[in-house]
């Protein structure tokens, strides 16, 4: 390797590289916008921050029922849904607001400031990793305070990445973690492999490399990074002879991939069988999951409606869904699993529900309307995609009774 390229060391948190240019997270804490209030305005400043909390509240409850969490993450987001209710940050900063006259956006980040540095010096290990929690929920307060779509300045940022950006930052939350699907790789500088980061990014097929010391204060935005995360390296400015290793790995992988999904699938005694996937959501039926697996064999419908609410009055948004994965899996089976809210899976309050403390289908029958509207939209979905007997399928979720299975084919009629 070119020994004129510097090379950062890490550690390998999830496998892979990637070449692309550096793209810098930076929070919503390091940008904050100072201003003083006027004394007659301070009423309108304290009902802005508490909009922003109740905000970040449905964004916060919004995350724990419309994405599929492990029992972990889902600790994790509960405890920050916590902190909004925390006096020692809300209250604090309603003072700080008052006494000192100054917008919610600059006390707010002083008491974060101020709190994680309190809890930084704790000799507790479980006091410092809750600064992590404190400044996740802070900076989806600052972001909507400054009226960010989606509370989180940093992935509306994300969004607009090419698919080959190497994201770099100090850390990145949870929260945020689930906004990363198609970018080419991550470095950190804190972390450790058993983080939720690192976790999730294995998961997701996204190389990861945790732990580099001086990343920040040495790479700058757009610099051209390959990042190998088999070994744990960041080479900065790579040269011909890089380029060429990174080549070579991607040659290496496509045959790979080649070879997995168009070899049959057989047990150790050779009997074939089929292997099935899930999914929930449009975007993962364009994923490499989808490649070389039989089907779908569990589309769990209720996180479509979950993550985008309006659904559940918008029919028309609905038969569109359907009908873009239908494009999608270009005439592969697919298993639809009818809407299985209510109960823990919380509801927006514009979905006009009753009995929202029962789930499967005793909760859609409770609302024939919601059940019929999904059915229609599957229904005229799959019509208009003209597709062929069998790829259209339906699971009833938490059937008890022969009757509640009549009750559904009733509303075929």
């Amino acid at each position: 390797m070119n020994t004129t390229v510097r090379v950062l060391e890490g550690i390998p948190a999830a496998p892979g590289m990637a070449l692309g240019r550096a793209f810098i997270l930076r929070t919503p804490l390091e940008t904050v916008p100072r201003y003083s209030i006027a004394p007659s305005a301070l009423p309108g400043e304290l009902e802005r921050f508490r909009r922003a909390i109740q905000t970040s509240r449905e964004q916060m409850e919004s995350l724990l029922t419309g994405v599929e969490l492990d029992d972990e993450l889902r600790a994790i987001f509960e405890a920050q849904l916590m902190v909004l209710e925390d006096p020692l940050l809300i209250d604090q900063t309603r003072e700080r607001i008052s006494d000192r006259q100054i917008n919610a956006e600059q006390a707010l980040a002083v008491e974060i400031n101020s709190i994680s540095e309190f809890l930084l010096k704790s000799k507790e290990a479980i006091f410092r990793e809750r600064v992590a929690d404190l400044e996740d929920i802070g900076n989806r307060l600052l972001s909507n305070l400054m009226d960010v779509p989606g509370g989180d300045i940093r992935a509306e940022q994300i969004r607009k990445l090419p698919p080959d950006a190497i994201l770099v930052a100090d850390d990145i939350s949870p929260s945020l973690m689930l906004h990363i699907r198609f970018v080419g790789g991550i470095a950190v500088e804190s972390g450790g492999v058993t983080g939720h980061m690192a976790i999730l990014s294995r998961s997701r097929g996204i190389p990861c490399v945790v732990g580099v010391r001086d990343l920040l204060n040495t790479v700058s935005d757009g610099m051209d990074i390959l990042l190998d995360a088999e070994n744990g390296r960041l080479c900065l400015q790579p040269g011909e002879a890089e380029r060429r290793q990174y080549a070579g790995y991607l040659k290496t992988r496509r045959r790979e991939a080649t070879r997995t999904i168009t070899s049959p699938v057989n047990t150790a005694c050779g009997q074939s069988i089929a292997l099935w996937t899930n999914l929930s959501d449009v975007d993962e039926t364009t994923d490499d999951r989808i490649q070389g697996a039989s089907g779908v064999g569990l589309f769990r419908t209720e996180f479509l409606y979950l993550k985008n609410r309006k659904l559940f009055n918008d029919y028309t948004g609905q038969k569109n869904i359907y009908g873009q994965i239908f494009q999608n899996l270009h005439g592969q089976t697919v298993t639809f699993r009818l809407l299985d809210v209510g109960g823990d899976k919380r509801l927006p309050a514009s979905a006009n529900v009753h009995q929202r403390q029962l789930r499967g289908i005793r909760f859609l029958l409770a609302n024939r309307w919601l059940l019929e509207s999904q059915l229609r939209a599957i229904y005229e979905a799959a019509l208009d995609a003209e597709i062929g007997d069998g790829i259209c399928r339906l699971m009833v979720p938490m059937v008890s009774t022969v009757e509640e299975m009549e009750a559904v084919r009733h509303s075929f009629d």
